[in-house]
């Protein structure tokens, strides 16, 4: 009778173990074997199925709202069109979306309800798709209004915050992060881990609250060291519960609080984060954006210095789906993005990730894609 893939590896382990009592090493370390259908990484190079993986893919941050549970983020999905956005998608395209707090609490019992979490994780399953959960938000928006300052980063994501007023966070940051990893780290779909989007150690001045601490920000000469300790500390948590997957960073990259030219480096240098990451808006004609101090390509440089892979995880165009004056048309818009595209994986990206999916496109000029824009073909027929 052949072998079954447990049996095999249990052999395969046992031999592993004697290999290593016999060469007189105690207590050596046996490494688990790397599961080729996980996304790893070589040095700068991501790999999925024993090869060089590169990706294509969408935003699509509301996909978790369902509203008959939870407050939702953005607009809902039906069952059908989500079953259909992720088999209109190539295999092993990656989406990455939001799974905050917020949209796993029910709104109604202001109890803990995955409900609307589990429906995505089970349709990127159905059609062999790969998410990237996003477990927090800088400015606090679509879960506890709270902005994320120093202190936040420092250890205060220990603690609930309900600055919007909600009462939808009935956990600590912390425990919602080892809740989700725990419930999600054995789903086929799971791509990779993010902490926060667009995280950035900045102080919000006194008197404002959540997105309006944008305009308002004082940045602390420690912010890259508050970051760097932060993700150590997230990081080293979310690894003792799922070893296996890639954690990636979420930061723009740009000139932000804490990854400002170097400090980029500096807060990368964790030993848990995997991925670095490049978010590229207001550069329509320009296919690999930036300057020589925080630019794509100074970003990659740091990213292979550090040999690490980095991913463009948000790149957007403003366009119309209707014939709202002063709009890139989408066909217009389809065209810059694959310029973008092939530059930006030319350059050494290993990923692209466009801003942001919606079930139904909206008038006047937005960054929404819908099923029938011309660039969900280009991703998934782009040679990647």
């Amino acid at each position: 009778m052949p072998l079954t893939v447990n049996k095999r590896l249990r052999l395969t382990l046992a031999a592993a173990l004697v290999v290593a009592m016999g060469s007189g090493v105690t207590g050596a370390a046996i490494a688990a074997p790397v599961n080729p259908n996980v996304i790893t990484r070589s040095g700068s190079t991501l790999m999925l199925h024993g090869h060089a993986y590169r990706f294509t893919g969408v935003n699509a941050y509301e996909l978790g709202t369902y509203w008959s549970v939870n407050a939702g983020c953005g607009q809902q999905l039906s069952d059908v069109q989500l079953d259909a956005f992720f088999a209109g998608l190539r295999p092993d395209s990656v989406v990455r979306f939001w799974a905050f707090q917020a949209q796993g609490v029910n709104k109604a019992t202001h109890k803990i309800d995955f409900t609307g979490l589990d429906r995505v994780f089970r349709a990127a399953e159905r059609h062999g798709q790969r998410l990237l959960p996003v477990l927090g938000n800088q400015d606090g928006s679509c879960d506890d209004g709270h902005w994320r300052d120093a202190a936040w980063y420092s250890g205060a994501y220990t603690k609930k915050f309900n600055d919007d007023r909600r009462g939808l966070n009935v956990l600590p940051y912390s425990s919602w992060v080892s809740s989700v990893v725990t419930r999600y780290r054995s789903s086929p779909a799971l791509g990779m881990w993010e902490p926060l989007n667009e995280p950035e150690a900045a102080n919000c001045a006194a008197g404002f609250l959540g997105n309006a601490c944008y305009a308002h920000k004082i940045c602390p000469a420690t912010a890259a060291t508050t970051l760097r300790l932060f993700f150590n500390s997230v990081g080293a948590q979310i690894k003792r519960l799922d070893p296996t997957h890639l954690i990636a960073s979420g930061v723009i990259g740009g000139s932000q609080c804490g990854i400002n030219q170097g400090d980029f480096s500096t807060v990368h240098g964790s030993s848990y984060l995997d991925v670095a990451t490049y978010h590229d808006y207001g550069n329509d004609a320009v296919a690999v954006p930036g300057d020589a101090w925080t630019g794509m390509l100074v970003r990659l440089d740091q990213a292979r210095a550090l040999s690490k892979p980095l991913i463009t995880e948000e790149v957007g165009i403003v366009s119309a789906s209707d014939s709202a004056s002063g709009c890139t048309s989408r066909d217009a818009r389809a065209a810059l993005l694959t310029d973008k595209l092939t530059a930006q994986l030319s350059a050494g990206s290993r990923g692209f990730l466009v801003w942001n999916l919606t079930p139904q496109s909206t008038a006047g000029c937005t960054y929404d894609l819908d099923a029938t824009d011309p660039m969900m073909s280009v991703l998934r027929t782009a040679p990647v």
